[in-house]
């Protein structure tokens, strides 16, 4: 005799946290550790490995001034992977490490990619930083590179302007002169990305 078939099961209901009603209060203890022995998250859905060589020349600059964040329980960094990485480029053997007792490893998930995400948030004021740049024209563009973390084609970008490759300013092609990209063409020629003088997507430059 033929069975019938068997029902679905209803999809389960989206689990929701509830919101604190106030703010949660942390104390903070920081404490210095060798980067090579903390384990980075490993599921971390940023790719960091270029940053990281950019954020050495920084911190071998300004110093490694922001600790990262590691969960108590099982010892993982959830905030601050690149700087992890940044610090073992340098060879450093000490770094500051702040323990966070999490309520649980989804909680720290949460919070990276919120902070990651916050950061990705904030705009630039191109306007003053176009003026920012120019008013150090003095100094090397590759250090200033090195020490603000912006590629030397940006900071020329945005002192003297850009245009898109093949273009010919006496023909009137592409979109050349000096001040915020904002003024300018901005879509990437190689991959068709909105973005600044150096592809964030596919990391290639704009002619200058």
């Amino acid at each position: 005799m033929k069975q019938p078939p068997m029902k679905k099961a209803a999809p389960a209901a989206p689990v929701r946290k509830p919101v604190p009603q106030s703010v949660p209060e942390l104390r903070l203890e920081i404490e210095y550790v060798d980067p090579k022995i903390l384990t980075l998250w490993d599921a971390n859905p940023r790719r960091n490995d270029r940053a990281a060589k950019k954020l050495a020349e920084i911190i071998r600059t300004h110093g490694f001034g922001q600790p990262v964040t590691a969960r108590i329980e099982d010892g993982v960094v959830y905030k601050g992977n690149t700087r992890v990485k940044a610090a073992i480029i340098l060879g450093m053997d000490s770094i500051p490490v702040m323990r966070r007792n999490y309520p649980d490893v989804e909680d720290a998930i949460r919070d990276a990619v919120a902070d990651n995400r916050m950061q990705e948030m904030a705009e630039w004021d191109e306007d003053a930083l176009a003026e920012l740049f120019k008013e150090r024209a003095e100094v090397d563009i590759d250090q200033l590179s090195a020490e603000t973390g912006f590629e030397a084609a940006e900071i020329r970008g945005l002192r003297e302007g850009w245009r898109v490759p093949g273009a010919d300013p006496a023909n009137g092609d592409g979109a050349v002169g000096a001040g915020p990209r904002g003024n300018f063409a901005t879509k990437c020629p190689h991959c068709g990305n909105e973005g600044s003088v150096l592809c964030g997507k596919c990391r290639k430059e704009f002619d200058l």
